[in-house]
């Protein structure tokens, strides 16, 4: 798959109960930013505070240099977890990388949750899809808010990407 501008991004999947939603965002340059933003704390007290109310993310913007596969992607150590899909957005997302770099704000899980953080700084790009982007990121669920996104994503110019995307939801 060609990106004929290279600053598109690709969204990236945990699915499961609460899940995780993550991007892969391209620069000017051509290169290739991992983006996470999750809750900081992990411990049982950290949890219960994540339920109800705010917490200082974990987040991290890290440089990306293998292939746009779930496996390589998966394989490169990054992310603890494991991505089950990876969706396109054409677009010009270069102007978000140091959003991304430098994110500001504290986790919660019902208004800056991990897919309503990373849809709401790649909407801030430019995209035929940018209305998809900007309302699936007032989405709760990260499956959810990628479903949203992946049935409503302009996707005129280049063929779809996705990666174990669940077929019978694909219009």
């Amino acid at each position: 798959m060609e990106d004929r501008n290279g600053e598109d991004a690709i969204i990236l999947l945990a699915e499961g109960f609460v899940g995780h939603l993550g991007a892969l965002i391209q620069d000017n340059k051509g290169n290739w930013w991992h983006f996470y933003w999750g809750a900081g704390n992990s411990n049982s007290s950290g949890r219960s505070a994540c339920l109800f109310g705010s917490v200082e993310p974990k987040t991290w913007c890290e440089k990306y240099d293998g292939e746009i596969t779930l496996e390589a992607i998966n394989g490169c150590g990054q992310y603890d977890g494991e991505y089950t899909c990876l969706y396109r957005i054409e677009g010009d997302f270069s102007s978000t990388i140091e959003a991304f770099k430098n994110p500001e704000g504290n986790y919660n899980l019902y208004n800056n949750n991990c897919s309503q953080y990373t849809l709401k700084q790649l909407s801030r790009g430019w995209s035929p899809s940018h209305n998809a982007l900007e309302i699936a990121s007032e989405i709760i669920f990260p499956e959810l808010a990628y479903n949203y996104v992946v049935t409503h994503a302009f996707t005129g110019w280049l063929e779809p990407s996705y990666e174990n995307y669940p077929r019978e939801t694909i219009a």
